[in-house]
C-alpha cells in the first residue's frame, strides 16, 4: 500500500472507529457524568491513537511542543474518566480547568516565553490563553446544551476541518494533519449520536476538544506563520455561536443548530481568506 494512502486511512479510520466505539459504549450508560466522561475520553484516546500512528510518536521527556500537546490530551482523557468519581462543584471544575489550561500553555510555549519574556511577564500569555480556551470550552458546552449532541459534534467536525485546512497555510502541515484527526473522531461520535439520538452533557468533551484545537492553533500562531487575525477569528467562533444559540433559544432546535453551524463555517471561511492573503 502506498504510504500516503496508508496515512490517509489511519487518519480517517482509526480516530473515527475509536471515538465511535466509546460513544457507542456511552450510549448504554444512563445520562449523566459517566456518559459525558466516556465520550470525552473517547475523543482523547482517538486523537492520541491517530497522532501516534499517523503523525509522530511522542517522546519522553518531552522535547517539543508537539510532545507536550500529546501528553496534555492524554491527561485530559484520564481526567475525563476520573471526573465522574469526584463530583466537583461547578466553580471548582472551572478553576481546575483554568489551572490545567494555564499549565498546558506554559509548557507548550516554555522555550519561546523564556527567551522573549523572562520572569513573571512570561505568565501573561499562558494565563490569557487559558482564559480564552476556558471560554471556548464553556461555549461548546453551552451550544451542546442548546442543541442535540449530534449537531454539536457535527459543528465540531466542521470547525476541525477548517482548522486542518487553515494550519497548513501557516506552514505547519503536521498541525493540520493533527486537526484532521479530531475531525475524524468527531465524525465517528456524530454518526453514533445521530443514529441513537443520545443526548450528552458536553462539558468534558468540550474540555478535551479545546485542549486539542487550542493547542494546535496556538502552535500555528507562535511557531508557524498563522496570522493572528485568523487565529482570533477562530478563537471567537464558538463564543459567538453560543451567544447566537442563546438568542435563538425560543426557536426550533434544528434552526438553532443550523444557525450555529453556519456561523462556525463562516468563521472558518473568513479565517482561511485572511490566512490565504
Amino acid at each position: 500500500m502506498h504510504p500516503l494512502i496508508q496515512t490517509m486511512l489511519l487518519t480517517a479510520l482509526v480516530p473515527s472507529l475509536v471515538a465511535g466505539f466509546f460513544a457507542l459504549a456511552a450510549s448504554w450508560v444512563p445520562p449523566g457524568r459517566w456518559r459525558s466522561g466516556l465520550v470525552a475520553a473517547g475523543l482523547a484516546v482517538a486523537w492520541c491513537a491517530g497522532s501516534w500512528l499517523a503523525v509522530r510518536a511522542p517522546r519522553w521527556p518531552a522535547m517539543q511542543a508537539a510532545d507536550w500537546q500529546f501528553y496534555a490530551v492524554a491527561s485530559a482523557g484520564v481526567i475525563a474518566l476520573i471526573t465522574p468519581f469526584l463530583n466537583l462543584k461547578r466553580a471548582w471544575s472551572w478553576l481546575a480547568g483554568f489551572v490545567f489550561f494555564a499549565v498546558f500553555f506554559a509548557l507548550l510555549l516554555q522555550r519561546m516565553l523564556a527567551g522573549l519574556w523572562p520572569g513573571p511577564g512570561a505568565l501573561v500569555w499562558p494565563l490569557g490563553l487559558a482564559a480564552l480556551a476556558l471560554i471556548n470550552a464553556g461555549a461548546v458546552s453551552r451550544v451542546g446544551h442548546s442543541v442535540q449532541a449530534a449537531w454539536t459534534f457535527f459543528a465540531l467536525l466542521v470547525f476541525s476541518v477548517f482548522s486542518s485546512a487553515l494550519l497548513p497555510l501557516s506552514g505547519a502541515v503536521s498541525l493540520g494533519h493533527s486537526a484532521g484527526l479530531l475531525a475524524s473522531a468527531c465524525g465517528g461520535v456524530w454518526l453514533v449520536s445521530w443514529a441513537l439520538r443520545r443526548q450528552v452533557d458536553l462539558g468534558l468533551a468540550a474540555f478535551v476538544s479545546s485542549i486539542i484545537l487550542g493547542g494546535l492553533l496556538v502552535q500555528g500562531l507562535f511557531f508557524g506563520g498563522l496570522p493572528w487575525p485568523a487565529a482570533l477569528v477562530m478563537g471567537v467562533a464558538w463564543p459567538a455561536a453560543a451567544v447566537l444559540s442563546f438568542l435563538t433559544r425560543h426557536g426550533a432546535g434544528v434552526w438553532r443548530a443550523a444557525v450555529a453551524t453556519v456561523l462556525i463555517a463562516v468563521a472558518g471561511g473568513v479565517a482561511l481568506l485572511i490566512a490565504g492573503r
